[in-house]
């Protein structure tokens, strides 16, 4: 019995020797039988270029590229897919260097992409995505255009854009007004049966008034739009959009101008069939803007506010098919301040437990903080309504910044 144990542990060892030499022979290129041995070793490197740069690149900077061959030749299609599906614009200039010429010389990496974001601050930046001409057809979903605001950097995204097969066929553009601007682009964004979702970001300054845009095709269902103010061209946008808007963001850097807030109250009554509506920008005092949402916006489900002030009245008269509320406050309204601290005290709080308690078909509430310390809202946690109230500490907010412009 002890001689039958000791042969098999023998087998065992001569079994799995012999698989190491296997697997050994084919990592680096070298077949297990002698007759079908190249005269030349060849690296994994060499017979997985685009692979081994990849890693390189993302993962390994500093290895070299056959040691980087090694490893890529374990891979998986799959795993090659899910790497190349979105090119993100935070990559080193080395590393970006490394990937643009791994796609130029890979057709097939190239049809893994899916999604593209683009920060250039020099035409030299921009002429590490010249591959981007060279993607096939229907491949490319998402587009994320923009870059340091002089003329001529924008004009040269724009003219990348434009030489791109995949203009016509992408579902989510976000570009710079100036680059929307050059003829054509608009044009081509206008006619697209394909585009979902349009960003534009405006970067201040003059605006050449464009009130002659043609309408979207009805397939556009999203708007975005961010900029120091709000400005008549973004009104123009919005109509543009006509029936087929759903879900608008709208997000400023400075303090809306009274004319601001009237374009964008009157842009609103155009798209009443808004049930996504994502609003940031600071505010210094209680201002009634949100306080009119259910009259313009009767078919809002969604309303994520980031003015930071609010007044009793909103949550008196929410919309009526409202579901989720997320809203961030600077501090809580209290009665007990004293008349030289009113202007500081921007969240209506009793008010607010209220109407949310009352309201038949808000489910979830999310309330955000910012720059202040967490506070507690027992009233509304235990209010007798079926609510799924969530209170964010300043740490979450920080941790998970919504990006206006993104695909959420």
């Amino acid at each position: 019995m002890l001689a039958l144990l000791l042969f098999a542990f023998l087998l065992a060892g001569i079994f799995v020797f012999l698989t190491q030499i296997w697997c050994q022979s084919r990592l680096y290129g070298v077949e297990a039988h002698p007759r079908s041995q190249p005269t030349k070793r060849t690296s994994a490197a060499q017979r997985c270029n685009e692979d081994a740069l990849r890693l390189i690149f993302e993962l390994c900077s500093e290895s070299t590229l056959a040691s980087a061959g090694c490893v890529c030749q374990q891979w998986m299609i799959p795993a090659q897919k899910e790497l190349f599906s979105s090119i993100a614009s935070s990559i080193p200039p080395r590393r970006s260097d490394a990937l643009s010429w791994a796609l130029i010389d890979a057709p097939r990496l190239r049809s893994y992409i899916r999604r593209v974001t683009i920060f250039v601050v020099d035409s030299d930046g921009l002429k590490r995505y010249s591959w981007l001409r060279m993607l096939p057809p229907y491949t490319l979903v998402s587009l994320e255009l923009n870059g340091f605001p002089t003329a001529a950097l924008h004009l040269e995204l724009a003219n990348l854009l434009l030489t791109s097969s995949s203009l016509s066929t992408l579902r989510r553009l976000v570009i710079s007004r100036p680059a929307l601007g050059v003829p054509g682009v608009l044009e081509a964004c206008c006619s697209s049966s394909f585009l979902e979702h349009l960003g534009v970001i405006f970067l201040g300054g003059p605006v050449t008034h464009s009130s002659s845009i043609l309408p979207f095709k009805r397939n556009l269902s999203r708007l975005s739009l961010r900029g120091p103010d709000f400005v008549e061209e973004m009104s123009v946008l919005i109509r543009a959009c006509g029936a087929s808007l759903r879900w608008l963001d709208v997000e400023l850097t400075h303090w809306p101008r009274s004319t601001g807030y009237t374009l964008l109250a009157a842009a609103l009554r155009e798209v009443p069939q808004l049930e996504y509506l994502y609003l940031r920008w600071p505010e210094s005092h209680p201002t009634p803007f949100l306080d009119g949402l259910s009259t313009l916006l009767p078919n809002l489900r969604v309303l994520d506010a980031g003015a930071h002030v609010y007044t009793a009245t909103l949550f008196s008269n929410l919309p009526p098919m409202l579901e989720i509320l997320r809203l961030k406050y600077t501090q809580l309204y209290s009665a007990a301040l004293p008349n030289d601290m009113v202007d500081y005290a921007y969240f209506p709080a009793e008010a607010a437990v209220a109407g949310l308690s009352a309201h038949s078909a808000l489910h979830t509430f999310t309330l955000s903080p910012s720059e202040c310390s967490f506070i507690e809202f027992p009233a509304l946690v235990t209010s007798r309504k079926a609510l799924r109230c969530r209170i964010v500490t300043p740490d979450c907010v920080q941790a998970k910044t919504l990006d206006l412009l993104g695909e959420h």
